[in-house]
């Protein structure tokens, strides 16, 4: 493994109330990087208030708007958002104290080269009062980082420390490991991620399954459907989550020995479960699942005929256009739209007259 070191130039922008008695921030947690070592950064948020607040408050009626917004520069650009729907459990901040939760930054981005990087995280934060209703904090920070070459044993002692916190007993250091095993170094975790994926424990499955689908081998592939036909997909965010996303692992796999397997799972509208199989077929089986796929364009369910469309679409076979022309008629005007839009994308045609839009 090539190791770099990243000298990291920190400036982080305070995210501050009108009373300047909340306020938030990001930072990365050391100022050396190498490459190949977590390279892991945190949300700070402090109550300077005489009282107690909660953090993150499941809004009455209402959707999540919390979304965390990444993008960096320096020899690539790119950003990428994650909503977290509601899965923030609520917290209470007491007076006078700092609330911390640490993520791999590596999970959005690898750093594979020397070069310097502009780094800016952003996340609208809710926090209610006993006197008052939710309210929105925003943090945000930017970072530069210089990254120059360096010893790559530093690499091997910070993975051994997570690999060591995967049996802590405190929830939060173990949660740190299961994201390191998850996103930034699952070549290191491998064989705790086979363990892991057939762990009691759901939440320790999700990991697993994240691990184990970027390693993308055989014995992984083999252990993510066992994950998909032996989960319960009811009554636990966690083990439906975990099911879904071995799915979409299997559909970004490119062994297409696994279209008959997920099939059966594409007509399950009432989960993730169909969504993800839409995808991951069309991916794996292009043209020939196109009739698959053209039957769930009779769906009752508006969300299971809109992604047949999207899947369709990324079949990128010439069958799928007369499925999708069928769409046209559907009774939904957003499910039109959206076949008029796909049908564009994969004719690079459009189907409208010039001048109508």
């Amino acid at each position: 493994m090539r190791a770099l070191r990243a000298v990291v130039l920190l400036a982080v922008c305070l995210a501050i109330t009108a009373s300047a008695q909340i306020t938030a921030r990001f930072y990365l947690n050391k100022e050396t990087y190498s490459i190949g070592e977590p390279l892991m950064f945190t949300l700070e948020i402090k109550n300077s208030t005489p009282d107690s607040i909660y953090l993150f408050p499941k809004p009455l009626g209402g959707k999540c708007s919390d979304a965390f917004a990444f993008s960096m520069t320096g020899n690539f650009l790119c950003s990428v958002a994650w909503d977290p729907a509601c899965s923030d459990d609520t917290v209470e901040l007491p007076a006078g104290e700092t609330y911390t939760a640490e993520w791999p930054l590596d999970f959005w981005y690898y750093l594979t080269r020397e070069g310097t990087y502009h780094v800016s995280i952003s996340r609208p934060i809710r926090y209610s009062t006993l006197k008052g209703g939710i309210q929105s904090l925003a943090a945000s920070s930017k970072m530069t980082l210089h990254v120059v070459p360096a010893d790559p044993a530093l690499v091997e002692q910070t993975l051994q420390k997570f690999h060591a916190d995967l049996q802590s007993p405190d929830n939060i250091v173990r949660h740190e490991a299961l994201d390191v095993l998850a996103t930034t170094a699952p070549s290191y975790f491998y064989d705790e991620a086979l363990r892991l994926a057939r762990d009691p424990n759901p939440f320790s499955v999700e990991h697993a399954v994240g691990g184990l689908g970027r390693m993308n081998t055989p014995e992984a592939r083999q252990v993510l459907a066992e994950v998909i036909t032996t989960r319960k997909i009811e009554g636990n965010d966690d083990e439906q989550s975990a099911r879904c996303h071995a799915i979409e692992s299997l559909g970004n796999s490119g062994d297409a020995t696994y279209v008959p397997f997920l099939e059966p799972y594409v007509p399950r509208a009432s989960t993730c479960e169909g969504l993800y199989a839409m995808m991951a077929v069309a991916k794996l089986g292009k043209g020939s699942v196109v009739p698959l796929l053209q039957a769930q364009l009779q769906s009752p369910v508006q969300k299971q005929r809109w992604w047949a469309i999207r899947a369709l679409r990324i079949t990128n076979s010439p069958d799928a256009v007369d499925a999708i022309i069928t769409a046209l008629r559907d009774r939904d005007s957003e499910i039109r739209a959206h076949a008029v839009t796909s049908l564009t994308e994969l004719t690079g045609h459009s189907v409208t007259k010039p001048g109508v839009r």
